[in-house]
């Protein structure tokens, strides 16, 4: 999405079914003839909503007092980008920093495969290959993925899109296809260069809230 703006509206049209003067909502495919009885969100609540979301604060890397973590994290941090991982969680996107993710779909292999499917049904201009349906959905296959940032990933568990890791040695150990090379470079580490991986990645919190006493 290139604005926020239209990532919001898009996401109440689709995920929560609701019409605004930006986009409508997600079409039902088995529906001849959709209609919808009015705006559920005015223009002005649209701007309140985007504003809202626009003041969330990103999550930042924690800070820690003790002395030998930072290192361990700045060493796990290295040593993540060393084995590959950071081609699909980059560090930075765009002008967004720390966000680990390339927001991509990615094949993770039959081991996260999911039987469930998430598409959106939309009328469109007619397609150049006149074979093709209108109203084809089209959307991931049951093995791809879109990398999930990894801000606020301590705070974040259980992990993948299911929650069937409960560790984060469980999560890596999932990935599969496009992610085994990784994989594979990070269970070739020592303990103590795994520890320093597990480190960075559980400096990832959550952002708090600055007025919480």
């Amino acid at each position: 999405m290139p604005t926020l703006r239209e990532f919001v509206v898009t996401a109440c049209a689709v995920e929560l079914g609701l019409e605004s003067p930006d986009q409508s909502q997600g079409s039902d495919p088995t529906d001849l003839d959709p209609r919808t009885p009015g705006l559920d969100l005015t223009a002005a609540e649209c701007d309140d909503l985007v504003a809202f979301v626009r003041s969330l604060p990103a999550p930042r890397p924690r800070v820690s007092p003790a002395e030998a973590e930072p290192a361990a994290i700045r060493s796990g941090k290295e040593v993540f980008l060393s084995i590959g991982c950071g081609t699909c969680h980059m560090p930075d996107l765009g002008h967004v920093e720390g966000i680990y993710s390339d927001l991509l779909l990615h094949d993770m292999g039959p081991d996260t495969s999911d039987t469930g499917s998430y598409r959106v049904s939309r009328r469109e201009s007619p397609p150049r290959d006149q074979s093709q349906s209108q109203s084809e959905p089209k959307g991931a296959t049951a093995q791809e993925w879109r990398t999930p940032p990894l801000w606020g990933l301590r705070d974040s568990g259980p992990y993948l899109h299911d929650g069937r890791a409960e560790t984060l040695e469980q999560a890596i150990a999932l990935h599969g296809a496009q992610g085994k090379d990784p994989v594979n470079r990070y269970f070739g580490l020592s303990p103590r260069r795994r520890q320093q991986v597990q480190a960075f990645l559980k400096s990832l919190v959550a952002p708090t809230d600055p007025n919480a006493p």
